[in-house]
């Protein structure tokens, strides 16, 4: 498990936004539960093996720039402070689901 850690919102691809300061892969779950409101913007177009969105409370977002898309190898789960903004690219889920 990889854990996303600036609440003031950043890039996917920085290192220094994630716990441990390393950009989830392909064999990583991604998650993005801190409270507060704030952006993950996915400029890039990553492979996790899961995903879970969304704290106590305010928003986590998580939008696209071009290219930016993900690809979730696993399960996508989205609590209801969890929401996406795709303008470019895609959410895939394979071998699991969305909740």
């Amino acid at each position: 498990m990889i854990e996303w850690t600036n609440i003031a919102g950043g890039n996917w691809n920085v290192a220094q936004n994630w716990s441990p300061n390393t950009v989830p892969s392909a064999t990583d779950s991604a998650i993005i539960t801190n409270d507060g409101t704030y952006t993950v913007t996915l400029n890039v177009t990553p492979k996790v093996s899961g995903l879970i969105l969304g704290g106590a409370s305010g928003t986590q977002t998580l939008a696209t720039a071009p290219p930016g898309g993900l690809t979730v190898n696993g399960s996508a789960v989205v609590g209801p402070n969890g929401q996406f903004n795709f303008s470019s690219g895609a959410l895939t889920v394979t071998n699991g689901l969305l909740l």
